[in-house]
């Protein structure tokens, strides 16, 4: 929500952000009902993009960036494969603004999450996640450990100041 009050005030290149919108997206479905497969997760997700897909929405966007699970005290956000180039590049930028390069894209791997059913129909995207959430080997991920305690402001702070400055060169793109 603070992200979304902090677009209230953006600028790109000078100017409001004439031309262009910022669609903030909570989207539900993401479980497994069973076992994780292709066919059985991101629900919500797959549902939005096949809709958008018809309805020529999916043409419109000019980037989807997923943020999950971005809290962690422990703060490493991965670089997901499949991650579009260009947009790891202007985050990689973003970091850089503000020396928060430590904290992103040390490893590089495959994750399965919700910017996929926008990533298999051409829409350039990136996951930004932290999927080693707890010591040892994400032991707080759908844990009764997962409490409010392993949430840091300070990882939160980061997390903002990359999105928005990232929001600010896609929209000079």
């Amino acid at each position: 929500m603070a992200i979304a009050d902090r677009l209230r005030d953006q600028t790109a290149g000078g100017k409001k952000l004439d031309g262009y919108s910022v669609w903030l997206l909570f989207d539900d479905g993401e479980e497994a009902i069973k076992s994780w497969t292709d066919s059985d997760s991101t629900y919500g997700t797959k549902h939005l993009a096949a809709k958008w897909g018809r309805d020529g929405t999916l043409t419109k966007i000019k980037a989807f960036i997923v943020t999950d699970m971005i809290g962690d005290k422990d703060l490493d956000i991965q670089q997901e494969s499949r991650d579009t180039d260009w947009l790891v590049d202007l985050v990689r930028q973003a970091t850089k603004k503000y020396g928060y390069e430590k904290y992103f894209f040390k490893d590089k791997e495959q994750i399965e999450d919700d910017h996929l059913p926008f990533v298999k129909r051409g829409v350039p995207s990136i996951d930004l996640v932290d999927i080693d959430y707890g010591p040892p080997n994400n032991s707080y991920h759908h844990t009764d450990k997962d409490t409010m305690d392993k949430l840091s402001a300070h990882s939160l702070t980061i997390d903002g100041d990359v999105i928005m400055e990232t929001v600010r060169l896609v929209g000079l793109k």
